[in-house]
């Protein structure tokens, strides 16, 4: 299964314009170094010890700037050129220089977007002159130290044999290898921190929007570094990928409103925390003399409203297909993340009081935190995948009701799980049927414009057929985990 190779098509946008990496400030406590909480914004407070020493000092043949791949040790040693040809991070900051990114700054009177520390913040490791070693070059973009930490320190350290995860937090270095704080990192610009964030503003200048998923956007980076040799430690490693990214992408979502409440100066929420796709659609102008087929893209004629149409509708793709995930690990929560996460839109969207709010928000809030160590430690198994992938499929309609990002957010995940299931268990049953029913999906998010809800609908169901119509082998369930919507 390849299906991964397809999320170019939703990453095209956000790759373009290079919107990855983000430096953290490391603290002198070694436990703050590795907080899952949002860091403050670098340009507010900058809580760092070290120099970031530039990409320049990775390069050495013999460490990470070997020309071809070696299979001696635990790394490839070819990180360096893997990075410079081939990742869009080493791009990010020459693409501040190009003609879209010049014209999107002067629609926010910026000058430079080049210079601009709104910009920088995220397209390079940005930096203050005391903290830049002698190879420190801002042009390099979002460098080796822009997600492992200023180098100042552990540049020779980490090379020794007798070198751990303690003495990388001692020395600056941040810990990639646990998933919550890998993506943690990714989304500090995947999604933002605090002031640093693809606000609505940005987005009506011209700014692609932004989306994650820890899975098919590493595989798609590409990866610089080798799967574990422990069979048992790789397998289901990407669907672990997957749902870690999710669950820490929903807690930081709900951070972000909270903090940009305390730091927003005009209207709250930021137009950014909603579904754009509610909005930004097509009415009145194309009411009459549209064929049947231009009809089908409307989405306000197909959706079955869960709620009072025109009324704003939060952005809930990091909710939408986790849910499921929340419903086969822990049925007993599953009930419970429902009914707190609508108590919270209700009232997100002025249903209630601001006290009411407050207390549906907080529940909310303190609900994803404690889910993100238990996903972390879930153990998946074929058969939990398996009717995992069953339960997504199924509900292709109320995930298409959900909104277009949502329905972006389930075809990574099904690709996600379809390929992690391939390589911990062998190939799928009818796998060519499913691979060619995943395509058309991966088609049907090319575009949140002509999102078209019926086909998305239809082309799950089918997709969920495929999933029933042989029996799962090495134990899966041949009981459907939930029936397919119409």
């Amino acid at each position: 299964m390849n299906g991964r190779g397809r999320v170019s098509i939703v990453m095209a946008c956000v790759m373009l314009f290079g919107v990855l990496g983000y430096w953290f400030p490391f603290t002198a406590d070694p436990q703050a170094q590795t907080s899952d909480k949002l860091v403050v914004s670098p340009r507010d407070k900058s809580l760092d010890l070290y120099q970031y020493m530039g990409a320049a000092s990775c390069n050495g043949s013999a460490c990470h700037g070997s020309t071809t791949p070696k299979t001696k040790f635990s790394i490839p040693q070819n990180e360096y050129w893997v990075w410079l040809d081939n990742d869009s991070h080493a791009k990010a900051y020459d693409v501040l220089t190009k003609p879209d990114s010049q014209r999107m700054a002067k629609n926010l009177g910026i000058d430079k977007p080049e210079k601009s520390a709104r910009c920088l913040v995220c397209h390079a490791v940005d930096v203050d002159e005391k903290h830049q070693g002698p190879n420190y070059d801002i042009k390099e973009g979002v460098t080796c130290e822009g997600c492992h930490g200023p180098a100042e320190k552990w540049l020779g350290p980490h090379t020794r044999k007798d070198w751990d995860k303690k003495k990388g937090a001692e020395y600056g270095m941040f810990d990639t290898k646990n998933l919550a704080k890998r993506s943690q990192r990714c989304l500090a610009c995947h999604l933002g921190v605090e002031k640093n964030v693809v606000d609505h503003e940005l987005i009506g200048a011209g700014h692609p929007r932004l989306n994650f998923e820890l899975d098919n956007f590493s595989t798609v980076m590409p990866s610089h570094w080798l799967p574990p040799k422990d069979k048992a430690q790789r397998d289901w490693l990407g669907a672990k990928n997957w749902a870690v990214g999710q669950a820490v992408a929903l807690r930081n979502q709900l951070e972000l409103l909270s903090s940009s409440r305390k730091s927003q100066a005009t209207l709250w929420p930021d137009l950014i925390h909603f579904d754009c796709y509610a909005c930004h659609h097509s009415v009145v102008d194309r009411v009459r003399e549209i064929t049947d087929e231009e009809r089908k893209l409307q989405r306000w004629r197909v959706r079955d409203y869960g709620g009072k149409p025109g009324r704003l509708v939060w952005n809930a793709a990091s909710y939408t297909v986790l849910r499921h995930f929340v419903s086969e690990m822990a049925p007993d929560k599953a009930q419970t993340f429902d009914q707190l996460v609508t108590a919270f839109h209700d009232r997100l969207t002025g249903k209630s009081s601001m006290t009411e709010f407050e207390q549906a928000f907080t529940k909310l809030e303190q609900f994803s935190a404690q889910l993100v160590p238990v996903v972390e430690q879930y153990a998946f198994t074929p058969k939990s995948a398996w009717s995992l992938l069953r339960r997504i499929a199924g509900d292709g309609a109320g995930i298409a009701n959900a909104g277009f990002q949502s329905a972006e957010q389930a075809v990574l995940a099904i690709s996600s799980l379809t390929d992690s299931y391939g390589d911990s268990v062998g190939p799928l049953p009818n796998g060519k049927a499913i691979k060619a029913s995943i395509d058309a999906l991966y088609d049907d998010i090319k575009s949140g414009r002509q999102f078209d809800l019926v086909k998305f609908t239809k082309d799950m169901n089918t997709l969920r057929g495929l999933l029933e119509s042989d029996a799962p082998p090495s134990g899966a369930p041949a009981a459907p985990a939930s029936k397919p919507t119409s």
